[in-house]
This record gives structure tokens, sequence and C-alpha cells, in this order.
């Protein structure tokens, strides 16, 4: 029998993922929509799973079966000149969350104003390890 209550979400368990979050170049939707769905072409080409998209921000992750030290080799270059790219990996909790009315599965970031801080201050066209 269940631990939980009737209507409670099941909790996020800890995994090893390898994360990436990229911005698109643009300052309207019609520069920012053909970059973004480029992008995003390139992380569903590589097994990725996109967890947000927020305006030109985008964060995926790859399942814990690849080698999630990296997200492959290959994508970072494919993403082009008009998106800059940070990537890591870590332990992070993963599965439901939100409230039993509104939920979503994702990740959960900790350290994802650092993050985003870094990515706004590289060049686009480029890819760094945080």
């Amino acid at each position: 029998m269940s631990n939980r209550r009737s209507g409670q979400l099941p909790q996020p368990e800890q995994e090893q993922i390898c994360y990436v979050a990229l911005q698109v170049r643009g300052d309207t939707t019609e520069e920012i929509q053909p970059h973004l769905a480029q992008a995003i072409d390139v992380v569903l080409d590589q097994e990725g799973m996109v967890e947000v998209i927020m305006s030109s921000i985008v964060t995926a992750t790859f399942n814990s079966q690849s080698d999630v030290s990296q997200p492959p080799a290959n994508m970072l270059g494919k993403l082009g000149l008009n998106v800059r790219a940070v990537y890591g990996h870590g332990e992070f909790l993963r599965g439901p969350m939100g409230s039993s009315r509104r939920f979503g599965y994702g990740t959960i970031f900790p350290h994802i104003q650092p993050m985003l801080e870094k990515l706004f201050a590289l060049e686009f066209g480029t890819a760094k390890e945080v």
C-alpha cells in the first residue's frame, strides 16, 4: 500500500543526468521561432528531453542510459551560430512536481540562477560546461 495520501503526487527521485540550457538569438517572435525550432530539433535528434521552453530559453536533459557526463558531442556543434549553451551533469531531483491540481514532469535545478548568468555571458555560437 502506498504511503502517500490520495491526490498527492509521488515524490521526485534523485537521478544522475546531463543537462543543457540554451538561448537562441532574436529580438522578435519572427526571429526567435525559426532558431528555436532548429535548436529543439537538434536536441530531440540526440534523444534529449525538452524540459522547459520559456521564450528564447530552453532546458533539456538526456536520459540516464546515455553518458551523463556531457551532452552528445555532435549536438553542441549542430546548434549553430544563433544559439549559446551551457551544459553540465549531476544528481538532481526528477519526477512529478507542482500541486495535485497543476503538475508536470521535470528536473529541479537548484542552481538555475548562476547557470543562466553564465549562459547570458556567452557569445552566440558558443557552448561551455558549467
